[in-house]
């Protein structure tokens, strides 16, 4: 019983672990990204732009929890976790599973 509780709290943790530490290495991946790439920033959109003006960017897109920025400055990412970004991650591709293209194939209409 003892070794099911451990196995059970091992794979909890795992659970846990494995996306925040893909999420983690995300971010910090877009600290090594050439200028010009769009970014989006996780979080409230209205804070989110503020952040983003004051931070030098342009605005490219904006969601329910998202905001899509960019700008060509090589220290935007940076200027922003300073401006108070919460989360700054790189845009999907296009053609990954968030791709336009495919809600619309699959989404109702």
């Amino acid at each position: 019983m003892i070794t099911d509780r451990r196995q059970q709290a091992v794979w909890a943790g795992i659970a846990v672990l494995l996306p925040a530490a893909w999420v983690a290495v995300l971010g910090l991946l877009t600290l090594a990204l050439e200028p010009g790439r769009q970014l989006v920033l996780i979080g409230d959109p209205r804070s989110n732009m503020d952040i983003a003006i004051r931070a030098g960017g342009l605005l490219v897109d904006i969601g329910a929890n998202t905001v899509t920025v960019m700008s060509s400055d090589p220290d935007f990412v940076s200027a922003l976790y300073r401006a108070g970004a919460p989360l700054v991650l790189l845009r999907p591709n296009p053609a990954g599973c968030l791709s336009p293209t495919l809600l619309k194939r699959f989404g109702k209409d």
